[in-house]
């Protein structure tokens, strides 16, 4: 078994092919050689195809095991372990498995990545990037950033709860963008404290507005306010 001779001589028989397996004896092709099926294997020689440990798989004919996706291969080399939170591994192989890019996290046999608790996934969908100043994500996941309250602004980027939006002061304001945070209002104006738009900036004691309402001037001599 798990050999064959094709020759009348007294030479040695031929052992078939790691993956592949004989059962008969007395074979005279290599023909008698089958594959084994998916997920199972056999070293070379062999009369009996071995299944492969839970997490290994193998395609047709396979002479190793390999460990599946978001498995790798244990320390000891006698089977394949979850990969660890934090790492991944789409395909099967035997490697190790991959970390994490910066600011993505993973659950134990992950096959991919997600984007971390204050970050999302920026526009070209291939990394994840920090939720932009003015914003938070609280999970971990696809989401997007949610925009701090009106009136309210983050300190820093990748912030991941609202209690870390906190008013804008005196003379600033929020506007519709996310990623500017508290502006100050121009020249010349002033605003009470959680303001949220450039329209609540106005002119101070002395100036005087111009017809468009944005921006302020001193009074002209003679001019008071």
């Amino acid at each position: 078994v798990g050999s064959y001779k094709s020759t009348m001589n007294l030479d040695a028989c031929t052992l078939c092919n790691g993956g592949t397996v004989n059962r008969n004896t007395g074979s005279n092709t290599s023909v008698a050689c089958v594959q084994c099926d998916v997920n199972t294997r056999s070293s070379k020689g062999s009369s009996k195809c071995i299944n492969y440990l839970p997490n290994e798989t193998s395609e047709l004919g396979s002479a190793v095991c390999e460990c599946a996706a978001g498995y790798s291969p244990s320390p000891g080399g006698t089977g394949c372990v979850l990969c660890g939170v934090g790492t991944f591994k789409g395909l099967s192989g035997n490697v190790e498995c991959f970390k994490c890019p910066v600011g993505s996290t993973s659950t134990p046999g992950s096959l991919k990545c997600f984007c971390d608790s204050g970050h999302t996934m920026n526009s070209d969908v291939v990394a994840c990037i920090a939720c932009p100043v003015g914003s938070y994500k609280i999970e971990a996941g696809e989401g997007l950033c949610t925009k701090c309250p009106e009136g309210m602004s983050s300190s820093q980027e990748g912030s991941v709860s609202p209690g870390q939006c906190s008013k804008c002061k005196e003379n600033t304001f929020t506007s519709d963008s996310a990623d500017d945070g508290c502006n100050k209002c121009p020249a010349g104006t002033s605003s009470p404290d959680a303001s949220s738009e450039s329209k609540d900036c106005k002119c101070n004691a002395e100036y005087e507005a111009l017809v468009d309402g944005v921006q302020c001037f001193r009074c002209s001599q003679g001019l008071f306010k």
